[in-house]
């Protein structure tokens, strides 16, 4: 998806791709959240994938409106607490996630349900819980201010989406710096 999402963004508007990836996420969370135990692994490749792509697309426009909304000499520590905040809430959303699936199989398993049942119940009360933290993200790209659309190149997004633990200058940095001489 990294590829495509600067183009997507430029077409649609960052915060409506924002939306629309956070939306497919919620959708693919929520098919999980109705698992049953007869389910095969055909059945999940689907909802995962729309989990996945609307990861990918809801990602870089969220960084990109974060540094987008500060002044240039601000867009490292922008970046930097951007990073740490979706670092940090994915760490606690897995610790949660892990948390309730690993509870709700070990009571239903101590309640005589079969071993399928169990791990059925915890992935779909854990796929409820990501349901929740979807649905937030929606909400924020609601809220979520316009901001300038960047005006770098495909090669500035492959270089920013290879680049996860630092700012990259880009083609559309360097111009918005010379034209203010």
């Amino acid at each position: 998806m990294a590829p495509l999402v600067p183009r997507l963004a430029q077409r649609m508007g960052g915060r409506q791709t924002v939306c629309l990836g956070f939306i497919l996420t919620t959708i693919g969370f929520v098919i999980v959240g109705l698992v049953d135990a007869s389910w095969t692994y055909g059945a999940f490749l689907l909802p995962l994938v729309a989990i996945a792509v609307g990861m990918g697309m809801s990602n870089g426009p969220a960084s990109s409106a974060a540094t987008a909304s500060v002044p240039e000499r601000q867009v490292g520590g922008a970046s930097g607490v951007s990073n740490m905040a979706r670092y940090v809430g994915a760490a606690v959303a897995t610790a949660l996630a892990a948390t309730i699936y690993g509870t709700v199989i070990d009571n239903r398993t101590d309640d005589g349900a079969a071993r399928g049942d169990a791990l059925a119940s915890g992935l779909a009360a854990a796929s409820w819980l990501m349901v929740v933290f979807s649905v937030l993200g929606v909400l924020m790209a609601v809220a979520m201010g316009r901001h300038r659309a960047a005006t770098g190149t495909l090669d500035d997004a492959a270089a920013a989406a290879a680049a996860h633990t630092h700012t990259l200058p880009t083609s559309a940095t360097a111009g918005r710096s010379r034209s203010r001489g």
